[in-house]
């Protein structure tokens, strides 16, 4: 946890000195579901709250199960 979030924080740190006038999104993708995915929106919440960057925001996306053939999202 500590180090997901910290490496996240020094990347967002990256992205800011190269690109100051971005919006930044953080989405946990719509591939995951159940206990991963709410791990993982607890983590990019801690990320933007961390980040103390008014340009640094958490979107939710929302859950797209694959096919027999591909576990990639199908919608």
């Amino acid at each position: 946890r500590d180090s997901y979030i910290s490496t996240y924080v020094k990347l967002i740190q990256k992205l800011r000195r190269n690109h100051p006038q971005a919006e930044i999104l953080l989405i946990e993708g719509s591939i995951l579901n159940g206990e991963n995915k709410k791990t993982l929106v607890t983590y990019i919440a801690e990320v933007v709250k961390k980040s103390n960057d008014s340009k640094v925001h958490q979107g939710y996306s929302t859950y797209y199960p694959g096919d027999s053939s591909d576990a990639h999202p199908t919608k």
